[in-house]
C-alpha cells in the first residue's frame, strides 16, 4: 500500500470516528433536554399517558437501567409526580428491555 493511501485511510477513520462521537453527543444531548423539559412540568398519567410513556422511556433511554432513576441525581428521585418503579418497570417489559442498553 503507498504511504499517501495509507494516509488517506487513517484521515478518514479518524474523521469518522469523529463524526459518530459528535452524533452521539448530539443525541445525549437532546435526551437531556427533553427529560428536563419532562421534569419540568411533568405529563399527568391519566391525562395524557402518552407523554407519561415518553417521558419514562426518555429517562430509560438516557440512565439506560431503572436503578439509577430513583437514586440521587436520578430524574425521578424524590419527585412527587414521578412514576412508581413498577410503573417504569411496565414500561420497561413492554418494550423489551434489552434496546435501552444500546
Amino acid at each position: 500500500m503507498k504511504k499517501n493511501t495509507k494516509y488517506i485511510l487513517l484521515v478518514l477513520i479518524l474523521a469518522g470516528g469523529t463524526f459518530l462521537y459528535w452524533m452521539n453527543n448530539k443525541k445525549i444531548e437532546e435526551l437531556k433536554l427533553k427529560l428536563l423539559k419532562y421534569n419540568s412540568y411533568p405529563p399527568n398519567k391519566q391525562s395524557n399517558p402518552r407523554d407519561w410513556t415518553a417521558w419514562i422511556d426518555t429517562a430509560l433511554r438516557l440512565y439506560g437501567s431503572i436503578a439509577p432513576l430513583f437514586k440521587e441525581g436520578g430524574p425521578f428521585y424524590k419527585n412527587k409526580n414521578a412514576p412508581t418503579e413498577n410503573e417504569v418497570l411496565d414500561i420497561w417489559n413492554a418494550n423489551g428491555g434489552a434496546q435501552y442498553y444500546a
